[in-house]
């Protein structure tokens, strides 16, 4: 049980910084375009405000398709464990007495 769990962990730690990844890099590429120059030191705790006002529709735009594209790859990490799920199943289980 405990090998599970260990490998529970680190499937969530390695999803989870897959779509952090994912995330940061779309954001930085297309705020640096709109002329921001450290988007994860300016946007840092929801503060839009430090954005000139001709940006701010913009930036929201561009956060919400960074935060689109990580449900994409969460979905997909789901779609994987779904198929690894149906690889294990059998038809007569396996149970302890």
């Amino acid at each position: 049980m405990g090998a599970g769990n260990q490998f529970r962990m680190i499937g969530s730690a390695f999803g989870l910084s897959t779509t952090t990844s994912v995330f940061n890099s779309y954001i930085r590429s297309h705020l640096s375009d709109l002329g921001v120059s450290d988007p994860l030191k300016d946007l840092s705790g929801g503060r839009l405000d430090t954005i000139p006002a001709q940006l701010r529709d913009q930036t929201r735009r561009i956060l919400s398709d960074g935060y689109n594209r990580q449900m994409v790859v969460l979905c997909g990490f789901a779609a994987g464990q779904l198929l690894t799920a149906l690889l294990i199943w059998r038809r007569k289980q396996v149970v302890t007495v």
